[in-house]
């Protein structure tokens, strides 16, 4: 489904997404055939009978109808000029994934190097273990169904994996409330992008990024320290110039494209700790905004 479209008379129209769910409980045959139950559930769905995926006893599925209506009340409540809103609703596996992108048109956000998108947010949700629950709004944003998320620009995100800690409605809090920082910041980084740094503020910028001392060896060695250098020097700065604007975007790439050093680590866990660490840095009066 895609369509330019008034929100406000969206009603309850979900698409392909327009079903319900529900868990089953997931039995073997014994030796001598007897139902024995196992510790798995079915998500279902009930008007066809079609099992999306099986889970554990701790998964909390979330409707597909659920995280779009969450998203459309947020535009909703928003100050966000919505006219001409384009939504769009895509369904996968039958059903099993879903995502659903607002775009809104007349609502620009403007990067200091003259690039502009227009806003959008972006839902995601599967019951096959594909995606976790995500809610975001940002310039540009989409999504693959082989399990690719994309996100370009300033963005602001809430992501959780289906277990009883996923809270829709603080996502939405979250996602709202960052949105707001984020369009008072669009001024703000237009001074950065006119700021050039000196190359001991970047090292101290970088250093205290991963918990370091600009002045200890160690530091040098570090090779998150080295990655940040490397995006910094080989990506933003010929892209972006020399300026702190391409610093940082260094952290937030840092931030939001990492995977685990460890097998069985979270990749959530990790992209939220540095994303809490970027955030910090960049809020620190000595190292960033006093530079500005």
């Amino acid at each position: 489904m895609s369509n330019v479209i008034d929100i406000y008379s969206l009603g309850f129209r979900y698409g392909d997404a327009d079903f319900d769910i529900e868990t089953r409980p997931l039995f073997h045959k014994s030796w001598d055939d007897v139902n024995m139950p196992v510790n798995k559930r079915a998500i279902v769905r009930t008007d066809t009978d079609e099992c999306l995926g099986v889970v554990g006893p701790k998964y909390k599925p979330i409707n597909h109808k659920e995280m779009i209506a969450h998203q459309r009340l947020m535009i909703m409540r928003s100050d966000l000029d919505t006219t001409n809103l384009i939504e769009s609703i895509v369904t996968d596996r039958n059903g099993a994934r879903c995502y659903v992108k607002h775009t809104l048109p007349n609502q620009f956000l403007e990067t200091p190097d003259g690039d502009t998108a227009a806003l959008s947010f972006l839902g995601v949700n599967s019951f096959d273990g594909l995606f976790s629950f995500m809610m975001s709004a940002g310039a540009r944003q989409s999504v693959c169904m082989n399990g690719q998320i994309f996100t370009e620009g300033s963005s602001t995100i809430y992501k959780s994996r289906h277990t009883q800690q996923l809270d829709i409605h603080k996502g939405s809090r979250i996602v709202g409330k960052g949105l707001e920082v984020m369009m008072q910041q669009n001024e703000l980084w237009k001074i950065w992008y006119k700021t050039v740094p000196s190359h001991e503020i970047i090292k101290s910028i970088f250093a205290a990024t991963i918990n370091g001392d600009p002045l200890d060896e160690k530091t040098g060695n570090n090779k998150n320290y080295i990655q940040l250098w490397k995006l910094y020097e080989d990506v933003y700065k010929p892209r972006q110039g020399a300026n702190l604007w391409a610093v940082y975007n260094a952290l937030t790439h840092w931030a939001t494209h990492c995977q685990p050093s460890r097998k069985n680590s979270s990749i959530i866990s990790l992209q939220n700790r540095r994303a809490n660490k970027v955030s910090e840095v960049i809020s620190n009066d000595h190292l960033f905004r006093k530079v500005a």
